[in-house]
């Protein structure tokens, strides 16, 4: 969980500190996934991550610290995914089938987390309709720009965004359960043959 952009600039002390953060933070997960949240210690932690748990509190004050950490981590890293999709200029479909293909690539690689961050978990909770919001608006966005360049038929974007944001979640619950490489790399082309192909005016331009 180091973040490799970061590592160059920092010196080899905290580049170590920072592999250990992320080590915890994995250890961690894994734990959550297989216990769950509350059935998890700072002990079964420290001793998965194979460190002492004075260790580990040096890096954190709780389990719960621990999980607000990998909840930021992994909305950081689908933000600049997110940006990423959005500074290159492609046309709306397209914008929003390469976005939900960087996600389903991201939690192909964090299943595990993906696997409990739809659990009932006090941590964070105030973080997720916030996050879910900002992500329900952003296609409410491009599917108005969808309906503008007549890429699709006049629709009522926030409830299409709703469908879309709704059905997204409940296929990465049950998808990441499945065992495979890549069993998330379903998704995209399953929402849009469901949601946005019926209503579609121009052909596809999706990936193939």
């Amino acid at each position: 969980m180091v973040d490799k952009k970061e590592a160059p600039i920092l010196s080899r002390r905290e580049r170590e500190l920072l592999r250990h953060r992320g080590e915890i933070m994995d250890a961690a997960t894994s734990l959550f996934s297989e216990n769950g949240f509350y059935q998890t210690t700072v002990q079964m932690i420290a001793e998965r991550a194979d460190f002492s748990v004075g260790y580990l509190y040096k890096h954190f004050e709780s389990k719960e610290q621990i999980y607000q950490a990998t909840l930021d981590f992994h909305h950081g890293k689908l933000d600049e995914a997110i940006a990423d999709v959005r500074a290159q200029g492609l046309p709306p479909l397209e914008e929003l089938y390469r976005t939900y293909e960087a996600a389903a690539a991201h939690f192909n690689e964090y299943r595990e987390f993906l696997r409990i961050y739809h659990n009932t978990i006090e941590v964070g909770k105030e973080d997720k309709p916030r996050k879910h919001e900002e992500h329900r608006q952003d296609l409410v966005s491009i599917l108005d720009r969808a309906i503008a360049a007549g890429e699709i038929k006049p629709v009522n974007a926030e409830i299409m965004a709703s469908a879309i944001f709704g059905a997204a979640q409940e296929l990465f619950k049950t998808l990441a359960k499945r065992d495979g490489e890549n069993p998330l790399a379903p998704l995209p082309g399953t929402l849009f043959e469901l949601l946005i192909d019926p209503v579609r005016l121009k052909p596809s331009s999706k990936p193939a």
